[in-house]
Formats: structure tokens, C-alpha cells, sequence
């Protein structure tokens, strides 16, 4: 099957390096670095297991990236994977998509083979597809020789290639059975699991199937933390017993309960605000769960920083050691970063804002941000003569490098764990452990 991805970012080149094992793949970008980077075997972004799968779809002959002014080719299946970044007044700005799906339409004679389905996977708004693919393709007479789909992705970052490869679920929302059946049979023959549910929907269903489910992880990871809120008045309540007894009812299930620094990165943040807006202003209902949700994270940064500043109350002047900046562990994506609002809340204090992250260097980091710490890829560096320390983001190498040694040359010790990485480790006598959902006395 030949498939055409349009957008070679997280999501397109993902997907491209994972369908490539066993389709013909054409990326197209329109990023004249990028395009030159992949065809040579390099990836633009860190993802675990990428660059293998990306050397051996290029180097097969089975995977090429272009851009729009050369000639594309016929193609089976058109995926489009463009951004669809949220406005200041949270709805999702869907220029992108349409500039994407306008010029599909406008080379249709070049681009469809006998039959062709055009689908979206960027996340939209329900009806997007229906008009931005559909309509146009009826309005053009393209209808006998095409078909529209939404096909939401659910990729986490750090794990993305292992997510596209062996998915829970493949949701299809389709404009008629030919077309879901073309997008359910390029899964089929690349997917390594046997297991995997298919959910054929509306178009419309399955665009709000994407918000739905981003907004209630995004809800399970805010009550976790204002359960851990209440378990750290509580002597001698345990957090993670509280939520393994939760969690192991199977009407509820025990992921995403972790509590901690708060949730970041491109989707949860995004996709929350894009739903409560379309709610309120487009469907006129309100949303207090969802605006709760949103609030209760919102409020994570400031209480670790509040953590801190029990054990000093003015950091006025003062090295404090920020740990991560990524939203999560094995990515270099500082998107809505909860690290971000921590340390530009200890800016404000007046702290000096020393940071590590062991992808420091491949984070794309302005100047102003750059200016404003100091950042450093040495952990010793970073560390040493600190007064206080804030672990924001779980690497392993932290966790390797144990409490003792993340404490060793500080000149006060004080850990506050925002991630709760250590909370079950013995604790050193001269270190100063205050963690997320733990009582400070027990």
C-alpha cells in the first residue's frame, strides 16, 4: 500500500517509520531541513527506537521525504499530521489542516490512486473532517474516487514507537465502509499485536474520542493530586497504598494515578483547553469538572515551589537545583512543561535557578530562557553548594544516582521530590525529604 503522511513531525514521522515496515511511505514536509535530515537517516526528534526504524525504512527503499513542489505521486492512503496548536483564547487554530487538505484536493489527479482515502489525524474539532475532506470531496465530484477519515492518534511520548506498533485501540471514523476498511487494513498488516481493538465510528465520534480521553487522563492525574493533597495532612496514610487499593477496581484502573509536579507536554494541556472552549462558546455548556481539572494543575508548581520555601523562606539570592526540564522522561518535549512555571516562580522569588537535564542539549531553548538560568548538562555542577533542590522530571539517571549522590555536594540538603521518585527509599540522616502525597512526619 502506498501511503502519503503530510507533516513530519512527532506524530507524521512516527507513524511514517512505523507503516514503512511494510508500506511505501512518502513524508511530506514543508521544512527543507527536515526533508533533507530524514533522507539522511537522521530524526529531528528523540524518540526511543526511532533511529533504527527510520535508518531501515530509508535505507530499504521503503520510506522518502519530500516537499510539496516536487511531484508526489499516487497514493492509497493520505494522512494528514499537521500541528493544531491552541489560540490565546484556547480554541484550536486549524489553518494547518486546511492548507493541508486544501492542497491534497487541489492534486487530487495527481495524488489518488484508483480509490484514495484522505484522513486526519491531527486532532480537530468534530465536523472538521466532514468539512474540510468530505464536503469538498462531494462538492468536486471526488467521491466515487475517494473517501474521508478521522483516525485520532494516541501516542505518549517516550514510548510512541511501541504505542503505533502495538496499540490498545485503533479508533476509524469513516464516510462510508470502503474507506474504514482501506485505513483498518494498513494497520493490520504492520501491527505486532494480535489484540488490538478496532472501534469504527462517525467522523464526529471519533474526532471527540480524542478529547475525551486526553481529558480524563488529564482528570486522573489532578484528583491524584488533590488526593495527595489530603494523604499529606494524614500521619501515617500511604499514597501509593490509598491509590493501589483504588486503582485495582476494574471499573477504575490504577494508571495515571501517579501525583506529582502536574501534567505537560503537547496533548493533555492542549487538547483540556480545545474541549472546554468548543463546550462553552461553540456548544453552550459549561464544563466545571474539566475547568477544575485544568485549575488544579495549574496550581502544581506553585506548591512545590511552597514546599521549598517551608525549609526556606527566602531564597532571595540563594542556588536552588531545578532537575528536568522535559514534561516526562525519555523526551527532549519541554511543551507546558510544569518545570517551566517552577522556575520562573523561583525567578520571581529572587532565586538563583541552576538547571539540569540529561537531554539539555538537544532541547530547542531561546535565548531569553537560556539567559535567565544557568544550565548546565554536568549533574555535579548543577548541584553542588545548592541550598535546596526540586526534582520536576523522573529521568533514570536521577533515580540511578540515588538520593545520597543527587544530596552529596549541596551546601543545605533539602530535596522536595515532585515526582515521587524516592519515596520509598531509606532516607539519609542529614537530607531534608519532602515529597509529594507523603506526610512530613511519617
Amino acid at each position: 500500500m502506498k501511503v502519503m503522511i503530510i507533516g513530519a513531525g512527532y506524530v507524521g514521522l512516527t507513524m511514517g517509520v512505523v507503516l514503512s515496515a511494510t508500506h511505501e511511505v512518502t513524508l511530506l514536509d514543508v521544512d527543507e531541513d527536515k526533508v533533507k535530515a530524514i533522507n539522511e537517516m537522521k530524526s529531528p526528534i528523540h524518540e526511543k527506537g526511532m533511529s533504527d526504524l527510520l535508518t531501515r525504512g530509508i535505507s530499504e527503499g521503503r520510506l522518502r521525504a519530500m516537499t510539496p513542489d516536487e511531484v508526489l505521486g499516487r497514493h492509497d492512503i493520505v494522512l494528514i499530521c499537521v500541528g493544531t496548536p491552541s489560540s490565546s483564547d484556547g480554541s484550536v487554530d486549524l489553518s494547518y489542516v486546511e492548507s493541508a487538505a486544501t492542497m491534497v484536493l487541489e492534486r487530487a489527479n495527481e495524488i489518488f490512486s484508483k480509490y484514495c482515502v484522505i484522513g486526519i489525524k491531527s486532532t480537530v474539532p468534530p465536523g472538521t473532517t466532514r468539512r474540510l475532506v468530505l464536503e469538498p470531496l462531494d462538492r468536486d465530484g471526488f467521491t466515487h474516487r475517494a473517501g474521508a477519515a478521522f483516525n485520532p492518534e494516541f501516542l505518549r511520548e517516550g514510548s510512541a514507537i511501541e504505542d503505533a506498533q502495538k496499540p490498545d485501540r485503533i479508533v476509524i471514523g469513516a464516510s462510508d465502509a470502503k474507506a474504514s476498511e482501506l485505513v483498518k487494513r494498513m494497520y493490520e498488516e504492520c501491527l505486532t499485536r494480535n489484540s488490538t481493538a478496532f472501534v469504527e465510528t462517525s467522523l464526529e465520534s471519533a474526532e471527540l474520542c480524542k478529547y475525551v480521553s486526553n481529558s480524563f487522563l488529564a482528570l486522573k492525574i489532578s484528583f491524584a493530586n488533590e488526593i495527595a493533597n489530603i494523604v499529606e495532612r494524614i500521619p501515617s496514610a500511604n499514597f501509593a497504598e490509598v491509590m493501589m487499593g483504588v486503582g485495582l477496581d476494574s471499573r477504575i484502573a490504577p494508571s495515571f494515578f501517579g501525583a506529582g509536579a502536574g501534567y505537560g507536554g503537547s496533548c493533555l494541556p492542549k487538547d483540556l483547553s480545545e474541549l472546554i472552549h468548543l463546550a462553552q462558546h461553540d456548544l453552550s455548556v459549561e464544563t466545571p469538572i474539566l475547568k477544575a481539572t485544568q485549575r488544579i494543575n495549574s496550581e502544581r508548581p506553585r506548591k512545590l515551589v511552597d514546599m521549598l520555601l517551608r525549609c526556606i523562606p527566602d531564597v532571595h539570592g540563594v542556588k536552588i537545583s531545578v532537575l528536568g526540564l522535559a514534561f516526562k522522561p525519555e523526551t527532549d518535549d519541554i511543551r507546558e512543561s510544569p518545570s517551566l512555571s517552577v522556575i520562573e516562580i523561583l525567578q520571581t522569588l529572587g532565586a538563583k535557578v541552576w538547571v539540569h537535564d540529561p537531554l539539555l542539549n538537544e532541547m530547542q531553548l531561546d535565548d531569553e530562557f537560556m539567559n535567565s538560568v544557568t544550565a548546565v548538562d554536568d549533574l555535579d555542577i548543577c548541584l553542588i553548594n545548592a541550598s535546596g533542590c526540586i526534582l520536576m522530571t523522573n529521568w533514570e539517571n536521577y533515580a540511578n544516582t540515588g538520593l545520597d549522590g543527587l544530596t552529596r555536594l549541596m551546601k543545605k540538603k533539602i530535596f522536595i521530590d515532585g515526582r515521587r521518585a524516592f519515596v520509598n527509599d531509606s532516607m539519609p540522616s542529614d537530607v531534608v525529604y519532602i515529597a509529594v502525597g507523603k506526610h512530613p512526619g511519617s
